[in-house]
């Protein structure tokens, strides 16, 4: 089952985004909300986690043999 959506943390929101590249390849990317004290706005942060199979499940970067 693929996961599209879920929560860390109470404070920390965190979500699975899928993208797409030119050749139809999607891979798998955890983006965490963070708040910058800086500026005084919010961003995010993107991490590569793995690809995505036809069956929409995220294959761990690693394990994609």
């Amino acid at each position: 089952m693929p996961i599209d959506f879920y929560i860390i943390g109470s404070m920390d929101m965190a979500f699975i985004r899928k993208k797409t590249n030119r050749n139809g390849k999607i891979y798998a990317y955890q983006v965490t909300s963070i708040w910058d004290p800086e500026k005084k706005q919010p961003r995010s942060v993107s991490k590569y986690i793995g690809t995505v199979d036809l069956n929409g499940n995220i294959i761990p970067k690693g394990e994609n043999g």
